[in-house]
């Protein structure tokens, strides 16, 4: 497997589409390739930040924004909700300040539609046929120190391998990617991963079926025990409401 990061300008705000920045950096692509793109270089291209004057308003941009929620007893590296959203563990939902430092920079409001929409692209654009595509982020995870890199969004591959033992591919490589992106200074959004013999590619967006057989329900989920003793919010977008 080889992952290679891609030099790209600055971005700012609604500067570009994530489209057009694929198009001006990234110009060839070998078959049965995946690129993966940084969530925060979507957010910004696609405007999808938040003006924030007070704490109070902050946490209910968090609340709105996690699809679980819960309020820490101690700030923790500057965070103070530990959140799920889209099947990652994630600080303060995933809210960063943004490099002009008075801005919320929150994830991609679609993060699949934006997956879907580049591989159409890139298949356009380079005349291939099995092309993947990954948003990627950051997220903790429990009982280890440090932050890997998650998938928040695929398209045009199998996310997982195996029956009895299944591999989660797409987080995988995913991580594998997040390792050498860089955001800030190193203006490095995007990586190409090639030479992935493992990865069985596909000629369509993931669909719903394939989307739920891939993202757990709590009470699927092999934690469950863990995750039920947590006092979690759920977001309904209409409404917060507890989940039980």
């Amino acid at each position: 497997m080889i992952v290679k990061p891609i030099k790209t300008k600055r971005v700012g705000l609604k500067s570009c589409s994530t489209v057009e920045l694929i198009e001006q950096f990234v110009k060839e692509i070998k078959e049965k390739s995946i690129v993966c793109v940084t969530s925060k270089v979507v957010s910004y291209c696609e405007g999808n930040v938040a003006k924030v004057n007070t704490q109070s308003d902050k946490e209910k941009l968090i609340k709105v924004e996690a699809d679980y929620y819960v309020r820490l007893k101690k700030e923790f590296y500057g965070k103070k909700y530990l959140t799920i959203k889209r099947g990652a563990f994630i600080g303060d939902s995933g809210i960063d300040i943004s490099a002009s430092k008075d801005l919320y920079l929150l994830w991609p409001k679609d993060p699949q539609s934006t997956a879907n929409q580049i591989r159409k692209y890139l298949i356009k654009k380079f005349k291939i046929e099995n092309i993947g595509v990954i948003i990627t982020d950051s997220k903790s995870a429990p009982l280890k120190r440090g932050a890997t890199g998650v998938s928040i969004a695929y398209s045009g591959f199998m996310p997982l391998k195996g029956e009895k033992k299944v591999a989660n591919l797409v987080d995988g490589l995913a991580a594998a990617a997040v390792l050498v992106m860089g955001e800030a200074g190193e203006q490095q959004p995007i990586a190409l991963i090639e030479d992935i013999p493992f990865v069985k590619f596909t000629q369509g967006n993931p669909g719903d079926e394939e989307l739920q057989n891939f993202y757990l329900k709590m009470d699927e989920d092999i934690f469950k025990e863990l995750l039920r003793q947590v006092s979690w919010k759920r977001n309904e977008r209409s409404g917060i409401v507890e989940c039980s």
